[in-house]
């Protein structure tokens, strides 16, 4: 079986109208890599990822709406609602790895919904049904419909939901998904499942941020003095000489001077029995309720004899991510 950094298979649908458009210097911070998932064993070995056209549209609610960000295990979520907190207005949920049976070993998920009323007509795709909060308390669910490109031609469905609690400026909850692939025949080729994933957020007008895009979702955390980012993590899509790797980075403790912060990092870390040396490099800018930045990354694995193995880059990408308002 090849190397899992090397192939990934994500899921997607197109973004809907709510959330579409509307160390060298790193001493002083701990980061973290995410992995990669893999096809099984006797699975073909493809890049299955299909990207909908609004894949690089900023992840942006109304004005005026309450944004919750945070980032768990890992994973990225953020939920979007109403000034008043009793309706919801939109969720984004990313999760490196799901584990498959069958045709794949897992697949990367990365999901933007609006949240609409149970009773709306129309399309489900980038929609989730149940848009209330009813003392505190929510649940909202979907079944859509997927397709993936390039040699793998499976199609499916995915059936997911999310519930959770909000307790002013801290919400909890936990996200399911079930996937059904078929192949080109008809024939069964893959079933993913997340069952019960943990997630939470907060909110807080100049500390919580959340955005980047589908193709880059992000979360920022900025610590209660301002002075560095507590929290830092982007989702991300490298292309490697021996396919795409899809998963994020995580930073911590990035010093913040008049406002700005550096993202660039050199590092060398053990991975399996090969080395990666991994570099980033980036910039964000807080102004009031809005963080804005640019990221980059250079990965190089190599074996015990220095040989380099595979080498993988995200290009220079701009992000954007956004608070609660002021």
């Amino acid at each position: 079986m090849e190397p899992a950094r090397r192939v990934c298979v994500v899921v997607c649908l197109a973004l809907s109208g709510f959330l579409g458009p509307a160390t060298t210097s790193h001493a002083a911070s701990a980061r973290h890599h995410g992995t990669a998932p893999s096809l099984s064993a006797g699975a073909s070995r493809v890049s299955a990822t299909v990207v909908p056209a609004t894949a690089s549209s900023p992840i942006k609610g109304a004005r005026g709406d309450l944004v919750y960000g945070g980032a768990k295990g890992q994973t990225i979520a953020a939920l979007w609602t109403r000034p008043d907190r009793r309706r919801l207005r939109g969720f984004m949920f990313f999760m490196p790895s799901v584990q498959c049976t069958g045709g794949f070993q897992s697949v990367d998920l990365r999901r933007v919904h609006d949240v609409v009323p149970v009773s709306t007509h129309g399309s489900t795709a980038g929609r989730l049904f149940g848009d209330q909060v009813k003392r505190g308390s929510f649940s909202a669910a979907s079944l859509q419909t997927i397709a993936y490109g390039g040699a793998a031609e499976v199609s499916g469905t995915i059936e997911e939901s999310i519930d959770g609690t909000i307790r002013g400026d801290h919400v909890s909850g936990h996200y399911s998904a079930t996937i059904s692939l078929f192949d080109a025949e008809g024939l069964s080729f893959a079933t993913c499942t997340a069952t019960q994933v943990a997630w939470a957020a907060n909110s807080g007008a100049g500390r919580y941020f959340a955005g980047g895009t589908w193709a880059n979702p992000l979360y920022v955390e900025r610590s209660a003095d301002g002075k560095r980012v507590s929290a830092f993590r982007i989702g991300t899509g490298l292309t490697c000489t021996g396919g795409r790797w899809d998963t994020f980075s995580h930073f911590r403790g990035l010093p913040v001077t008049r406002q700005r912060f550096s993202i660039d990092s050199d590092t060398n870390d053990p991975w399996g029995n090969e080395n990666l040396h991994d570099v980033t490099g980036g910039r964000g800018t807080f102004r009031g309720d809005t963080v804005r930045g640019t990221f980059a990354e250079d990965a190089t694995f190599s074996d015990a004899s220095g040989a380099s193995t595979d080498h993988c880059i995200q290009r220079r990408i701009r992000w954007s991510a956004f608070s609660s308002p002021r």
